[in-house]
């Protein structure tokens, strides 16, 4: 399960692929930044409302902050003496993610305030191109005894139904609840003036034919100088697997708080293991800290960034990415070898990239791919000393099944069978360089920078050949 939020307090959800499986709606918009889940504050007393992060309401604030943690973003906001914090982050041993919000009433008197969230709902394929057809198949409830608002949809990929519930809840009783995004926003508004502002109570519609968005309404009173926290949930339990009401039960602030401490803790395992200390402290936080939660977070887990939403594994990309794990957890190197290796074929060529739900992707000749599965089973032996992974039989994507030492093996050989007159690797489709596609796509070609590549391979792996 995975989050992205900006600075904003815009992003999305997806549970395992942002482009095959994800939840919440967005589109790709930097200069507008307004996809995302919303939270609306408002004053039940004066009608005045603002949003907990400064989108969508764009309320002149006293105060706003942001800061992004490893697992975590906080968003610090005060408005008309309301000061609150917002922390957002996934759970770390659970399909879901925590909204926790710290209301802290800064003003003279006592305040009424209700906390209302807004969303809209994906459910499957994004970006979902034929909106207004893949909508009709979302059916959405409300479970009052489990205090959670639920969703479902009948399609999916190859027309399947999409196999989990949809979830979202509260520590606080959900006083309102709406599913439709025509009664929660109202016709010709956007989200920096819906109507359910105006309302007291949001509509209560759900099942099919909405424009499906998930909102929930919780009421909260706070006392002059006092300080209250309200969590909300969301997620997305596997039919069959998970339970929708477990999850949506870990709800409490209690829950919320154990379960960043488990982010805590999960984090430091990567980032904490390896510490280097230079005379620059900007390189300092680079290499130890941000580029390995970037390599990780974003590169093997998330697969999706602001700037491309992937729906796949790269067979070199998530390869390389995989050496971050070898002074931390080498074990999920090796993980992603054995996974790599089964998107290899029998002649030793591989897919450049393939779907992580349903498999499949392009096989092409790209002339470096394949080489990857040695370079880096060469640095994970050096690394741990595991020789017995070369044992481990794992079967090819066409059939049939091999050792990994054969994996490998075959990924060198295919490469000498692509080799110039005068014996320089051909380039083929491109070299890891993606931007060579016009140099050999009709296998004329020649890459250097493969030739020095295969020239290092070959040396390191004397040893074990």
């Amino acid at each position: 399960y995975s989050i992205i939020v900006s600075q904003t307090g815009s992003g999305y959800s997806w549970r395992g692929n942002a482009g095959q499986n994800r939840i919440t709606r967005s589109f790709q918009d930097l200069i507008k930044d307004n996809w995302g889940k919303y939270i609306y504050i408002r004053d039940t007393e004066t009608g005045k409302y603002w949003s907990a992060a400064w989108m969508p309401v764009q309320a002149d604030y006293e105060f706003y902050r942001v800061r992004h943690g490893i697992g975590y973003s906080i968003f610090e906001h005060k408005v008309d003496g309301i000061y609150t914090s917002t922390k957002v982050f996934v759970a770390p041993d659970d399909p879901m993610e925590y909204i926790e919000v710290k209301i802290k009433n800064e003003s003279k008197r006592e305040r009424k305030l209700d906390i209302t969230t807004y969303f809209e709902l994906a459910l499957g394929i994004a970006p979902d191109e034929h909106r207004e057809y893949h909508r009709l198949f979302i059916d959405t409830g409300f479970d009052e005894k489990n205090n959670a608002l639920t969703a479902g949809k009948l399609i999916w990929l190859n027309d399947d139904t999409w196999r989990y519930t949809f979830f979202h809840s509260s520590s606080e009783k959900i006083a309102s609840y709406d599913t439709d995004k025509e009664s929660v926003i109202g016709q010709y508004r956007n989200e920096k003036n819906p109507v359910m502002m105006e309302k007291k109570n949001l509509d209560g519609k759900s099942g099919r034919f909405t424009d499906a968005c998930s909102s929930i309404r919780v009421e909260v009173e706070i006392a002059s100088g006092e300080e209250k926290t309200v969590v909300f949930t969301l997620g997305a339990a596997e039919k069959g697997k998970e339970s929708y009401i477990d999850l949506a039960k870990k709800s409490s602030v209690n829950d919320c708080r154990a379960a960043f401490d488990g982010v805590l803790k999960l984090w430091s395992r990567f980032i904490d293991a390896e510490v280097v200390n230079t005379p620059d402290e900007a390189l300092n936080i680079m290499t130890n800290i941000w580029l390995k939660y970037q390599a990780i977070s974003c590169r093997l887990w998330g697969k999706s960034g602001l700037y491309q939403v992937s729906a796949g594994y790269g067979f070199r990309d998530q390869l390389q990415d995989s050496l971050i794990f070898l002074e931390s957890a080498p074990e999920f190197t090796k993980k992603q070898l054995l996974l790599h290796a089964k998107n290899q074929f029998q002649e030793g060529d591989v897919y450049h990239w393939w779907f992580t739900i349903g498999g499949g992707g392009p096989r092409t000749n790209c002339s470096d791919d394949l080489l990857w599965l040695p370079f880096i089973m060469d640095a994970y032996l050096k690394e741990t000393g595991d020789f017995d992974i070369l044992n481990e039989i794992v079967p090819f994507a066409d059939g049939k099944d091999a050792d990994m030492y054969t994996h490998c093996k075959r990924a060198i050989e295919k490469c000498f069978s692509r080799f110039s007159p005068r014996g320089i690797p051909l380039m083929g489709d491109h070299d890891w360089n993606d931007g060579l596609s016009c140099v050999g796509p009709d296998m004329k070609g020649e890459s250097f920078w493969v030739a020095e590549f295969l020239y290092m391979i070959l040396k390191n792996f004397i040893p074990v050949a």
